[in-house]
């Protein structure tokens, strides 16, 4: 799961946990962020929330183009799903998913769990 800090992040996290699709999945918590600080913080209130739906949570924190992080790190862990908050943006070709949604949704190579 790719976890930024965003609105539409927490709720494709939200609706998942919500859908128990989660039952006997390994989980992951994944945040790119070059600030150690702001990164391990998000990751850390993120594991409480999944705490509170009884599922634990390994977390990851990248550095780096978010996009080239979420699919080295999906090609590394052999990951099934990939769960992920969906936006638009100003321009016309990013309008339904953002950018880097939709670099990680052409390459990923496995589902990509989009909520927005």
């Amino acid at each position: 799961m790719d976890y930024d800090g965003s609105l539409q992040s927490a709720r494709a996290i939200q609706m998942f946990l919500m859908l128990r699709v989660w039952a006997h999945c390994e989980t992951t918590i994944m945040t790119v962020s070059d600030d150690p600080t702001d990164g391990d913080g998000l990751l850390a209130a993120m594991q409480e929330y999944f705490a509170s739906y009884a599922v634990e949570a390994a977390v990851v924190r990248a550095e780096g183009r978010p996009s080239d992080a979420i699919l080295d790190q999906v090609q590394r862990t052999g990951a099934d799903l990939l769960v992920m908050g969906a936006y638009g943006q100003k321009r016309l070709a990013s309008f339904f998913l953002g950018s880097t949604t939709k670099a990680v949704v052409e390459d990923a190579g496995i589902p990509v769990f989009l909520y927005h």
